[in-house]
């Protein structure tokens, strides 16, 4: 007796059912994916892939980032005085609500790249980080780039006869 026969005789006697190993993982893998189509179809209205879901789950998270970007630059316009401070916010919402137009506009036709979005917010988030800092320095930069600017600035203290003048940036000047 061949090793399949064997193998099937051997399931038949403890399932009832006649077929090899593979045979039956394949079986258990549709069954399964047939299971998980129609418990998709129930949450989500439509037959779905699981890819589908998680692109469509990421651009949720990415969407409501990017509005609560928006959320948190209408308070600083509501909190701040400075013209100079309030046009820069403006100038940075519109990019946001152009962006989430783009993204409307594309999910129609389904060419939505998350990771191009991804990047934008990181843009976005830098953006605002340096913006918030020219509120209190009058400077715009990230937290990283003061830092860096800071120690050049330390690191230089003791040698400053030796070395380049200070810019006006510098904050002992």
């Amino acid at each position: 007796m061949g090793e399949n026969k064997k193998e099937e005789m051997k399931n038949w006697l403890e399932t009832g059912i006649r077929e090899t190993n593979d045979e039956r993982l394949a079986r258990t893998k549709k069954a399964l994916e047939s299971f998980e189509r129609k418990e998709n179809l129930i949450k989500h209205g439509k037959n779905m892939t699981d890819m589908e879901i998680i692109n469509e789950a990421n651009l949720k998270k990415i969407l409501s980032e990017f509005i609560s970007r928006l959320v948190e630059i209408e308070q600083l316009k509501a909190s701040s005085k400075d013209r100079k401070f309030i046009l820069l916010l403006e100038k940075l919402t519109q990019l946001i609500e152009q962006t989430l137009e783009e993204i409307q506009s594309e999910q129609k036709s389904l060419r939505i790249d998350t990771e191009k979005l991804l990047k934008k917010l990181d843009f976005f988030n830098l953006e605002l980080e340096r913006i918030n800092n020219f509120k209190d320095t009058k400077i715009k930069e990230t937290n990283k780039e003061r830092d860096d600017r800071e120690k050049r600035v330390a690191d230089e203290a003791p040698y400053r006869q030796w070395s380049a003048p200070l810019t006006p940036r510098d904050k002992d000047y």
